[in-house]
């Protein structure tokens, strides 16, 4: 029979009280015990903060997918999960964890901006003329932003929209270095446009 909500919440206190001692191992016996009986995604996320105690990341991994498997709208996770990719250079990894973030909070930045720079960085270039639509509602003032969307514009044929982009990164304040680098984007893209005036001006002040 499944346990009481109280023997539960006994259990899971022991489990902390354990923790705080120090005391994992006997912590991890008591949630193994949890997991065939009560699983859930508290006992998860305790059974990973114990594996990240104990430097086991193939444990971490485990028990935080777990978790995101019992609660799909807990950002925690998934952040958990992004950080084992990231660490172990796990490009599908990472890619997959900041995707599942971006559909749970559609307004962190950070999560947008750097699946956005990943996709550019990978060639991805039609997901990222999606994503990056999404990254410059919430980050609108942010340069690289405006760059990295205009440069998958760019890939995929659309050069008016991508130049629009290009001119909003200088003018959301492109640091100097991002800025030569964006006038030799446009006098590309003027280029393939057919105006040629236009591409020299940029051209020119790509060194100057």
């Amino acid at each position: 029979p499944r346990p009481s909500r109280r023997s539960r919440d006994a259990r899971y206190l022991k489990v902390r009280l354990l923790m705080a001692e120090d005391d994992l191992d006997a912590a991890k016996k008591v949630l193994a015990t949890m997991m065939k009986d009560a699983d859930g995604y508290a006992v998860r996320m305790k059974a990973g903060d114990i594996a990240e105690q104990q430097k086991d990341e193939d444990g971490m991994r485990k028990h935080y997918f777990k978790a995101h498997r019992f609660d799909p709208l807990q950002a925690e996770p998934l952040q958990a999960l992004y950080d084992l990719a990231k660490k172990g250079k796990d490009t599908q990894g990472q890619l997959w964890a900041l995707r599942e973030l971006a559909k749970l909070d559609q307004h962190d930045r950070r999560v947008w901006r750097r699946l956005l720079t990943m996709l550019v960085e990978r060639g991805k270039w039609e997901e990222a003329t999606k994503v990056g639509q999404s990254a410059i509602y919430v980050d609108v003032m942010n340069p690289e932003v405006h760059w990295l969307y205009g440069r998958a514009l760019a890939r995929t044929g659309k050069f008016h929209s991508a130049i629009y982009e290009m001119n909003s990164a200088l003018l959301a304040g492109a640091s100097p270095a991002l800025a030569a680098t964006i006038y030799g984007s446009m006098a590309e893209g003027y280029d393939k446009m057919g105006k040629k005036n236009l591409a020299d001006k940029a051209r020119h002040r790509c060194r100057a």
